[in-house]
């Protein structure tokens, strides 16, 4: 079940407010990949204490929303 805040729905829902679309290529630019689990995967040459706020966001946002989750380091 959808559980965002309106806030981050506003900074990154994308189609219509609430699609996955402008977090997922927000963190794609950012070098991250999803893979077929639906886990997204930090690129190799960073650590998870590098996570920036707004990747964290966009993260939090589809964990919150959309049911993915990421592979921390």
């Amino acid at each position: 079940m959808p559980q965002a805040t309106k806030t981050m729905r506003e900074k990154w829902g994308g189609d219509q407010g609430v699609g996955p679309d402008k977090a997922m290529a927000y963190l794609e630019t950012c070098g991250w990949t999803l893979n077929e689990h639906g886990l997204w995967k930090l690129p190799s040459d960073r650590q998870t204490a590098e996570i920036g706020d707004d990747e964290f966001e966009a993260l939090q946002f589809l964990i919150d929303e959309w049911d993915y989750d990421f592979i921390p380091r």
